[in-house]
Formats: structure tokens, sequence, C-alpha cells
């Protein structure tokens, strides 16, 4: 994907440059750099159950589904050490964004002296968001580790793209939490329908 910058826009310019800097700087475990992006996908429920593939005859399922509603993902990944941690959400709230930095600095990386997020400048995307989710002191001690670089446009993040075009064949929820849950297999290609 390409993304051309406005011309003259000095803004563009120098959030991308801040981003470049960002991802020049030596590999450090202490002061780890993690990406992070939210993007809302559908989910869809079979119409029809599959017909399992043969020996010599692939997987068959029908293009008929039921719509299943909608599931907000929030992906935090630090390119530089091959991890990643995706979360589901109800919705694109502040507090659902908070408990996910405050997830990454307390569970993910609790040794590093600071975090540098990137990200795009979604409006929960900032510390006010930390907050209004938390007791002052639980929001300063979380920023006083992390370091907020900001994307200068949200079509820059390749979680974004990733899955535009791709509608989610499974959608679990607990009856008894009715919170949902994510299995990344649910999201591999022959789990999505292009």
């Amino acid at each position: 994907m390409w993304c051309i910058p406005p011309k003259q826009n000095a803004a563009f310019v120098c959030a991308m440059e801040r981003v470049l800097e960002v991802y020049k700087r030596p590999f450090d475990p202490d002061y780890p750099v993690v990406c992070m992006d939210e993007t809302s996908v559908q989910c869809v429920r079979e119409g029809r159950p599959r017909v399992p593939g043969k020996p010599g005859q692939i997987e068959r399922y029908d293009v008929e589904y039921e719509r299943n509603g909608v599931a907000h993902l929030i992906q935090f990944y630090a390119p530089f050490r091959g991890w990643r941690r995706i979360e589901v959400a109800d919705n694109h709230a502040a507090p659902q964004w908070a408990e996910g930095v405050r997830a990454l600095v307390e569970k993910d990386f609790p040794d590093a002296r600071r975090i540098t997020l990137v990200m795009d400048n979604l409006s929960t995307h900032t510390g006010a968001s930390l907050y209004k989710a938390f007791e002052p002191q639980v929001a300063r001690a979380l920023l006083d580790k992390l370091e907020f670089v900001y994307t200068p446009s949200a079509r820059l993040s390749p979680f974004e793209g990733l899955y535009k075009g791709r509608e989610i064949t499974t959608y679990e929820e607990s009856s008894s939490t009715k919170k949902r849950f994510f299995r990344w297999a649910d999201y591999l290609p022959t789990s999505c329908r292009l």
C-alpha cells in the first residue's frame, strides 16, 4: 500500500519523519517499540454446515451466511521482537483502549523502562483516556512509562488493511459472561471470506 502525502503538508512530513526515526532506533529491550492499531470487522455465522474435505477434494462451504455483529480488534505488536497481542472489544471507547495500554505496561512489558507506542491520533489515543479510565496515580504511573508517537495518517497502519474485506466466520460468545472471545485461527484465510 502507498500513502502519498498531500502537497505542501508540513504536519504530515513532521509526523512521518518522527515515526521513521523511531523505527531506526537500535533494538533495546529496556525501551521497546510497540505499534498499536484498531479496526472493526463484521462477524458472520455459516448459513449451512461446511462439507469437510476428502483426499483429492477441498473443504466446501456455502456463500450464504448470517450477520453476527461487529467485533472491534485492538492489536499491540512489537515489530522488532515478533510479538503481538490482539484483544476483542465492543467499541472504540477510551476505557477499552486504556485497559489495553495498562496490560501492555503492567503485563506485557513490566520490566521496560519506557515503551514507545506508535499509533494513529484517534481521539481516544491520549493520556486523557488513561485518566478517564483509572485513578490519577495509576494513569500517571502508566504515562511515566510511555512515549506516544503518532503516525501522520491512519492509512499507514498495516493492521487497518489486513482485515478489510474479510469477514470472520466464527464468533463465540460465553453465555455466562457474555464476553466475546477471539481465536487467531479465525482470521486466517481459510476462515475468512475474501
